[in-house]
């Protein structure tokens, strides 16, 4: 019996094996993106519902945040709990929190700058020339439309990278950090057509970190350092 062998079956190569979804890196010491929407929209209902808005009183601030400590360290959650080495936090180290923030000793915290904070936690804080790139985004009002915000590369984007497995898409966890931040921060302006940034207010909110004098080397030591009265 004859046979013909096919040209075309000698080089036959395996196709790779179709990528999974794209899956947020695991990290015990910072928010996954789940966790930081949660957040924001428990916040975005307080601040509804609050005679103060963005103010927040921080004893109430604190006992929400120590309630989720204790309902995240008993029912770990995808979108409602938080990271694992925020499990073991007590509420002096929850109140120290909120009165890092309370500079002029108000009995408030804006939930707006403690959010970012969040969201920065693991940042290195900004330069003078890091929000200088914030400050060539706004237009000649002073206001940064969504786009052009969340494509452009800002010192953290090292900080904030996703370590993609080989087998799934990448996870643009940068992005993602970007668009919560805008959407922290963004509001609805006579106008215009979209809710902007407001560029001051973004880099004043950023500088208090970036220019301290104190030398802190990420967002979450700011928040957790001695309070100082």
């Amino acid at each position: 019996m004859d046979f013909t062998i096919d040209q075309g079956v000698l080089n036959y190569i395996n196709p790779p094996a179709p990528l999974h979804p794209a899956l947020e890196e695991h990290r015990v010491d910072r928010f996954s993106i789940p966790q930081l929407k949660g957040m924001l929209e428990e916040y975005k209902r307080v601040s509804k519902i609050s005679s103060t808005g963005d103010l927040i009183p921080i004893n109430f601030g604190a006992q929400q945040l120590f309630a989720q400590i204790h309902l995240s360290a008993g029912f770990i959650s995808a979108r409602s709990g938080l990271p694992e080495a925020w499990n073991t936090l007590n509420m002096y180290q929850v109140q120290s929190v909120m009165r890092n923030l309370d500079t002029a000793n108000t009995g408030f915290f804006n939930y707006k700058q403690f959010f970012t904070y969040i969201i920065l936690l693991l940042s290195t804080p900004p330069t003078e020339k890091d929000l200088e790139v914030i400050e060539r985004l706004a237009d000649e009002e002073g206001y940064i439309y969504e786009e052009p915000f969340v494509k452009t590369t800002f010192w953290f984007d090292a900080c904030e990278s996703s370590d993609d497995p080989e087998y799934t898409h990448p996870f643009k966890r940068r992005d993602m950090i970007k668009g919560l931040i805008f959407k922290t921060n963004s509001t609805q302006i006579d106008g215009k057509s979209t809710a902007v940034l407001d560029a001051k207010n973004l880099i004043d909110m950023l500088s208090l970190v970036g220019q301290n004098k104190r030398g802190f080397t990420n967002f979450y030591d700011y928040l957790f350092a001695p309070v100082t009265t």
